[in-house]
């Protein structure tokens, strides 16, 4: 199904849109806000901590094929406004849909369920992702701007320039590589990596 079959089939208000957030080359932003409910601050905290403790949060291999970069729950206003924030390689659809079936929407009610716009659900019957993003957008503020350092740099680009640099790493910790790495032809990477 494509983005745009997604968002005809969904039950969204008219202001949907599938492609919200604004681009940074190719990152997308997401902010959305929602009020506390009373007496559910310290409750929140908690399922929240619990929510990015997760192993299906943590997952590398969930993060690389959601394209997350990163994400922040914040409460603020004394503890009785919410910040939801992230940035990620995709579209809105895509990023809720492949988020929500990786780590599970009864990880993600753990803390919806303690703010006051999201609809009461009994965690045996969930709403559908489609419906998810019904109280998800009618929340969801576009930034006004919006800048990364390296717009055009994906997740999966990162983790594996990471794990170049590891191989490097131990290519120049190896005794017997030091003749080759004599080589002219290497003269550029050995230059990168006195840096």
């Amino acid at each position: 199904m494509t983005t745009e079959d997604r968002a005809t089939t969904s039950t969204s208000p008219s202001s949907y849109n599938p492609n919200m957030g604004l681009k940074a080359g190719r990152v997308t932003e997401l902010r959305i806000f929602f009020h506390v409910k009373p007496g559910h601050a310290e409750l929140l905290k908690e399922a929240c901590r619990k929510f990015v403790g997760s192993g299906a949060r943590t997952s590398v291999e969930n993060a690389l094929r959601v394209g997350i970069h990163d994400q922040s729950l914040t409460l603020f206003d004394n503890d009785t406004r919410f910040l939801f924030a992230t940035t990620f390689d995709t579209d809105w659809d895509p990023y809720i849909e492949d988020s929500v079936n990786l780590v599970g929407k009864e990880n993600y009610f753990s803390w919806l369920q303690h703010l006051e716009e999201v609809p009461e659900y009994p965690m045996d019957n969930l709403p559908s992702i489609d419906e998810m993003k019904v109280f998800l957008n009618a929340n969801r503020v576009t930034a006004t701007t919006f800048v990364r350092s390296f717009p055009d740099v994906t997740v999966r680009q990162q983790y594996k320039m990471v794990q170049l640099q590891k191989a490097f790493e131990q290519v120049l910790d190896n005794p017997e590589a030091a003749q080759a790495l004599e080589h002219p032809a290497l003269k550029p990477l050995l230059e990168q990596a006195a840096d």
